[in-house]
């Protein structure tokens, strides 16, 4: 059911850390225009914290994401940010924070 459920062992081992990010971003950009809104946020982040009432947090996160100060997150913002957060982990502990990711994804896929 994960993202990674769709494609082949094999061509997700061989996919670069890029391209995983691109798979994360993918999912969160749900409207398919490149770039990550409020609204976007706000389908995952409530599938997280599992609350609705997320507003301030949710602001905090695009604000820290949005390096650009446009409003929403393009796909270079989130590479940077997913970059920093996963520099210096373990192969095996990037994999399981994405594992974790993409998990939280179809889940507010599903809702």
């Amino acid at each position: 059911k994960a993202v990674r459920g769709i494609l082949s062992k094999k061509l997700y081992a061989d996919m670069s850390n890029e391209d995983k990010y691109d798979l994360c971003f993918r999912q969160l950009d749900r409207d398919g225009t490149g770039s990550v809104t409020i609204d976007e946020l706000a389908v995952f982040g409530g599938s997280v914290a599992g609350e609705d009432n997320m507003d301030e947090a949710l602001m905090e996160t695009l604000q820290a994401l949005d390096a650009d100060g446009s409003g929403s997150v393009e796909r270079e913002e989130f590479h940077m940010a997913m970059a920093e957060i996963t520099a210096g982990l373990s192969e095996e502990d990037f994999e399981d924070a994405l594992k974790r990711l993409f998990d939280v994804f179809n889940v507010a896929k599903d809702e």
